[in-house]
């Protein structure tokens, strides 16, 4: 009886889970809905909110998310729509749902990228902070990072699941 009761105990903390510190797909679904959730509106095109927002200095341009919006209302299918789930290296239990869109037929495909920076230290998880980028430099920047985190150990804590299938492709064709 006191062994069968030991195998109990200690079967649950090996089946249960491989480590307390590993995160669920219950806990990187809720980072995905609160990301879709900012990020919705530039989804659908929605974009009249930000028309007479100042961004800062070289992130985006109203004019490019209009671009963005003509493309989607007449050819929806020439775009891309990718996310994917990191986990910042920098700030514990805090990471980013990156959302980006983007037309292989041009030669700067990019129309934009989202990041929307979550703390998951609070219960429920709240939005830290958000990034909009539609120009050049900042979008090689985000990208650089990116390959980063796509050639990285870090990428192989956040299931395939909530990544996109493979580096999305730079955001220029040099």
């Amino acid at each position: 009886m006191k062994y069968s009761r030991l195998f109990l105990i200690i079967s649950f903390f090996i089946f249960s889970k491989q480590s307390f510190g590993q995160k669920d797909d219950i806990f990187f679904n809720k980072i995905k809905t609160l990301g879709e959730l900012y990020t919705g509106q530039l989804r659908e095109g929605k974009i009249d909110g930000l028309k007479n927002v100042k961004p800062p200095v070289g992130t985006w341009v109203y004019s490019k998310l209009e671009a963005y919006k003509n493309v989607l209302n007449e050819n929806r299918d020439r775009l891309t729509f990718g996310s994917f789930i990191e986990e910042s290296i920098l700030e514990e239990g805090f990471f980013a749902y990156n959302f980006f869109v983007y037309d292989v037929n041009k030669k700067e495909p990019y129309y934009l990228v989202a990041v929307i920076s979550i703390n998951t230290n609070k219960t429920p998880f709240e939005v830290n902070n958000s990034y909009l980028f539609t120009e050049k430099e900042s979008l090689k920047d985000w990208w650089r990072h990116v390959f980063s985190f796509y050639h990285s150990e870090y990428v192989e804590k956040i299931p395939k699941a909530f990544l996109y299938p493979i580096l999305p492709p730079p955001p220029y064709k040099e």
